[in-house]
């Protein structure tokens, strides 16, 4: 059999084989303004379906529709609706629960090789039919029921109503949310029946307290309105409106940085602020603030505009749950995690803060009611531009992600250039302001250098031994060497002259050195100097030592040196000449060899004191930025739970 309520009268018929019966009345749905009617098709994994009916169910933080919808092959479903949220599920057979009394949200439940987490439990009322249905539509009654997650994507809810009223066992439904435009749907209300819905559906509402008028953008979803004027918290979920509460704060008295009923457009959606929260959290007792400006559109829902310390960004919530990678495993993310990275759509999120969360004052409508003091445990993870937030309450877990939103994009979301300025501290949320600028510039760093490298390794092709002398000085004789002629090829180029020297240390020798060109007679003079030291196990110095001559012409060329030696600890030396004296030789007699060194002269040497130069003058640029980045992600993380640590 099959129950249909006729929309015109609400009277419940049962449709019997070829009968069909009168056999009650039921309560009249509540208008809304749901783009969605009797009659609207969708697809869904490729199948078509069709919507036959719905329910409508109530609790504290608002009202859902339950579309019953009958696919092509047959079997049917029912497609959630939910501010803006919209999920699809269909019976299946269910045979171990979880206890409902007992369950604990963020607990696991294994059913049919997919672990799923209790994200929240609660009761409803169902209050009202439309449409043709599956069951018996005659009276309100309890709905019990526990809504599960998990992060393969799929959801379900399990309902305890027909077990808690000892009717029957628990039922599950399995599926999963989607947005609006993956349904694909057809023969909507039109533009002319929405907007006489949403006349149908507005509300206006004068304060019980201060007598202010109020208009509600959302019309019958809000469920709970505080006065801009007053502070005074309304209950909006009967016609007749009742005081709940006043807050001590007023919010529209300092200094909101959003006016209700303003509009912004983000990605091609246009928003409407209906409602605003001050947030504080204490830390070491001192109160750290935020703010978030509800947003409302009729086909989209709701999302959450947050500032935060200088910084915007879009948040909403997501129902596929996120993950933490265990080997080849993904483990659920407890609700008491206090560190440690986790995963959700292949984004690795870092752990940054977690915290209690408390509501110090609200103004505007919103969709749930509103209650006094709240507050919430709250854990952040951040992979900017993106964060994470888990939210644990009285109702269960929820996880929003949000967007950062940059100062240019709240300047042309709200159609205000007053929104385009920067903050001076990094957001939490926001993109480094260099690092484009830093891998722009280590790309030009490597680049250059790698060209750079190019020219040191074909210098080093063309470079060439092209002389090499090897002279003894004696005791008593004169020590001015002049070499033989050598060849310098090529038109230009530069020479290297390395000196090795050869003696019983202490001793030090400097290198006078004069390069002739025979034809030209033109000159060069230069010196180097090497020393040579032996204490105990240990000795060292600088021999051999090299000099670098740039922009030698090609031609035959000779050396003459003339060699100041100290010997021992001799600190002024001496040119060697026949007169002498011998005992400046210590150990030595008379024409005998005390010191012998050579030089090797080489053609088109790389110099790689200029090429490091080089190389340190092009780093300059990419260390600054590197040094602001560091900089950036000190600040970033100075207000985390891991302010110090090395890893982040």
């Amino acid at each position: 059999s099959l129950y249909s309520t006729c929309e015109y009268c609400q009277t419940v018929l049962m449709r019997q084989n070829m009968n069909v019966l009168n056999i009650g009345k039921a309560s009249c749905v509540q208008a809304d303004s749901s783009p969605l009617k009797i009659g609207t098709t969708g697809t869904y994994k490729g199948m078509s379906f069709e919507i036959l009916g719905r329910t409508q169910a109530v609790q504290s933080d608002g009202y859902w529709n339950e579309w019953f919808v009958a696919f092509s092959d047959g079997h049917t479903g029912w497609l959630s609706e939910s501010i803006g949220e919209y999920c699809l599920t269909v019976e299946d057979t269910i045979e171990e629960y979880p206890d409902f009394n007992s369950a604990d949200i963020g607990s696991i439940f294994n059913y049919k090789g997919t672990r799923y987490m209790i994200a929240n439990k609660g009761r409803a009322q169902v209050t009202a039919f439309e449409g043709e249905l599956n069951f018996d539509p005659q009276g309100s009654y309890d709905l019990y029921y526990i809504d599960l997650r998990s992060f393969s994507g799929k959801a379900g809810t399990i309902d305890y109503s027909d077990f808690a009223s000892g009717k029957g066992n628990p039922e599950i439904f399995i599926g999963e949310y989607l947005d609006f435009k993956d349904f694909n749907f057809q023969n909507l209300r039109d533009e002319e029946e929405m907007v006489r819905r949403r006349a149908e559906t507005a509300r206006t509402f004068k304060c019980p307290s201060c007598g202010a008028s109020h208009e509600l953008k959302s019309g019958k979803i809000a469920r709970s309105y505080v006065c801009e004027y007053c502070g005074s918290c309304s209950d909006l979920s009967n016609d007749s409106v009742k005081l709940l509460f006043t807050y001590e704060t007023n919010m529209a008295k300092n200094a909101m940085r959003i006016p209700l009923g303003t509009e912004a457009v983000f990605e091609g959606i246009t928003w409407t602020v209906i409602g605003a929260q001050k947030k504080y959290s204490k830390d070491d007792g001192v109160k750290e603030y935020w703010e978030e400006y509800l947003l409302y559109n009729d086909l989209q829902g709701y999302r959450y505009l947050e500032y935060n310390d200088g910084s915007w960004s879009l948040n909403y919530i997501i129902h596929n749950v996120p993950y933490i990678r265990s080997g080849a495993q993904r483990c659920f993310v407890s609700p008491a995690n206090k560190g440690g990275s986790i995963c959700y759509e292949n984004v690795t999120y870092k752990h940054y803060a977690s915290y209690v969360g408390h509501v110090e004052t609200v103004i505007g409508e919103f969709p749930y009611l509103v209650v006094r003091n709240e507050t919430s445990h709250m854990t952040d993870y951040i992979a900017p531009p993106y964060g994470l937030c888990s939210e644990l309450n009285s109702e269960g877990i929820f996880w929003s992600k949000s967007v950062y939103v940059s100062p240019e994009q709240m300047a042309q979301a709200f159609n205000d250039p007053s929104y385009n300025r920067a903050s001076r501290k990094i957001g939490m949320l926001e993109p480094s302001r260099v690092q484009g600028k830093l891998c722009n510039s280590l790309i030009h760093f490597v680049a250059v250098s790698a060209l750079m490298l190019v020219f040191v390794l074909l210098a080093l092709c063309r470079s060439s031994e092209i002389a090499s002398f090897e002279t003894k000085v004696y005791t008593n004789q004169d020590s001015s060497f002049v070499s033989e002629e050598f060849e310098v090829p090529g038109s230009f180029g530069n020479l290297s002259l390395t000196y090795k020297f050869y003696c019983q240390p202490p001793a030090w020798i400097e290198y006078n050195t004069t390069l002739v060109n025979v034809k030209t007679n033109e000159a060069r003079s230069f010196e180097a100097v090497g020393d040579y030291w032996k204490e105990g196990g240990e000795q060292g110095g600088k021999n051999p030592v090299s000099i670098f001559i740039p922009s030698v012409p090609g031609g035959q060329y000779r050396l003459r040196i003339t060699p100041r030696i100290g010997l021992g600890n001799d600190e002024m030396g001496q040119i060697v000449t026949k007169d002498t004296p011998l005992s400046t030789y210590r150990n030595y007699g008379a024409g005998t060899v005390f010191l012998s060194y050579n030089v090797t002269v080489n053609r088109n040497v790389p110099f790689w004191t200029f090429w490091l130069i080089l190389e340190l003058l092009l780093a300059i640029v990419p260390a600054w930025y590197g040094i602001r980045y560091f900089s950036e992600n000190t600040e970033r993380w100075s207000n985390s739970d891991h302010c110090g640590d090395d890893d982040d």
